[in-house]
């Protein structure tokens, strides 16, 4: 990425311009040209971003470039707002990469790569380029029809309820989108689902796609990063879902991933032997009342089978491993040319397998953490009746083209799914779920109900 400035001092302009809206809460955009693949994008806007990140001892700091902020209809391979972040912490560069390639097995969350940055003809260095949790991200994730609320869980998300006014809430959380309707009824009665009821689950299940979060959460709780929603409650956003009518979790911000951040864990053992069922000394209502201490069973057990398919294929030294060395292989020639890196070129090579430290942060080894945190987890899982959930009900045959097999109860020719009960018992359906996109485990929920033993069920996908 090529990024020129009419000006000469666009360092000191773009500075000045963050710490003036850091106090009055308003980023100004500076115009530049982005170039990528000799194609020139004009007028576009920068601005340096980021909290912690910009602590990066030079100007080598994180950026966000927004394509439409002086051009309303221009865009970059069809999304409007990108982040340069610039590994603040990690000597790796690799860390929000593995992790954002991890959950998007799995769950919607920003796309990434690498970048090398060049500013006015200077190679700034490395970046990792991340997706913006936008409405451009939400129409490409839920479809083009959706326009609900997105809140984004900083500086202190922590999901507690603070009374029935939704100013007292505008301090921690940010809404991103519908700004001018201004609406957070939404979001407070969530809130309030969380802290205020007892016989909560229907109700959670109704506004919020739980699945969703089991599977974050695992693999959040395995990179032991904690400057998440259960740590540090933050870096996460809420999207209201206008086709569900429920609240979705979406991930954000992982340079601080592989225990670089601990909080109240001291010692590197502490991390690799996280408990799987690790909750902070502070509230953290959606944890708690999910897989917490005032968790539910079915969501825990839920949890812990999540963790086993997880171990089993991308939460292992074999996956793990190939990924690091596949990567580092990737950037090692753009990491070494980077003068204005946190790190040398011997930490990024020793960080890939073993722990160093700058004084502010000691940075685990990548390696060394996968092979101690596999180990500790496995272990921990013996002390656990996973539930068995191998139920003998089949997707015994998919239809994905009907024009002329069989129709519906109104003549139509729609694709149809074909479920069988091998059991020599009936099962009722009701508490599971179909879906066509593994990002979305509970995307259609059955109905209440009952296939006889030996029988099938066709369910229209009309």
């Amino acid at each position: 990425f090529h990024i020129t400035f009419a000006i000469d001092d666009w360092y000191s302009t773009l500075w000045q311009n963050y710490l003036e809206g850091f106090e009055s809460g308003e980023q100004e955009y500076t115009s530049a040209t982005f170039t990528f693949n000799g194609e020139n994008y004009e007028n576009v806007g920068v601005r340096i971003k980021g909290y912690t990140s910009t602590m990066h001892p030079n100007r080598k700091k994180p950026f966000k470039i927004k394509f439409n902020e002086f051009n309303e209809n221009q865009e970059f391979y069809g999304v409007d707002k990108i982040n340069l972040n610039n590994a603040f912490a990690d000597p790796t560069f690799l860390r929000e990469k593995i992790l954002y390639d991890s959950f998007n097995h799995f769950i919607p969350s920003s796309r990434s790569n690498f970048v090398k940055l060049f500013v006015n003809d200077e190679y700034i260095g490395l970046y990792i380029n991340i997706e913006q949790v936008n409405m451009k991200f939400i129409e490409k994730n839920f479809g083009t029809n959706e326009d609900g609320n997105l809140f984004k869980g900083d500086p202190y998300g922590d999901l507690v309820w603070n009374g029935p006014f939704q100013a007292d809430y505008y301090e921690n959380y940010e809404l991103k989108t519908n700004e001018n309707t201004n609406d957070w009824s939404d979001l407070l009665n969530f809130i309030h689902i969380l802290n205020n009821l007892e016989n909560y689950q229907n109700l959670l299940e109704n506004s919020f796609h739980i699945q969703n979060y089991l599977f974050f959460q695992t693999i959040n709780n395995f990179f032991a990063n904690l400057d998440s929603y259960f740590g540090n409650a933050r870096n996460y956003y809420l999207y209201h879902r206008d086709e569900s009518d429920k609240f979705i979790h979406l991930p954000w911000d992982f340079n601080f991933a592989f225990g670089t951040l601990r909080l109240d864990l001291t010692e590197p053992e502490d991390l690799y032997n996280l408990d799987m069922f690790w909750e902070y000394s502070l509230s953290r209502p959606l944890y708690e009342k999910t897989i917490g201490s005032n968790g539910i069973e079915d969501y825990k057990n839920i949890y812990l089978t999540t963790y086993i398919e997880l171990l089993e294929t991308i939460l292992n030294e074999e996956c793990l491993f190939e990924k690091i060395d596949n990567y580092a292989n990737l950037i090692r020639p753009a990491v070494y040319a980077d003068s204005l890196k946190m790190f040398t070129n011997e930490e990024f090579e020793t960080n890939l397998e073993t722990e160093i430290s700058n004084g502010m942060f000691n940075m685990l080894g990548l390696k060394t953490f996968i092979q101690n945190r596999l180990s500790s987890v496995e272990s921990q899982l013996q002390n656990y009746a996973v539930e068995n959930y191998v139920s003998g009900i089949y997707l015994n045959e998919i239809m994905a083209d009907n024009q002329f097999t069989i129709a519906d109860e109104n003549g139509e020719y729609s694709d149809w799914i074909e479920i069988y009960n091998a059991n020599e018992f009936s099962v009722n359906l009701a508490g599971l779920f179909l879906s066509d996109d593994t990002r979305y485990p509970d995307k259609w929920q059955f109905p209440n109900v009952t296939i006889e033993s030996h029988d099938f069920l066709i369910i229209w996908a009309s």
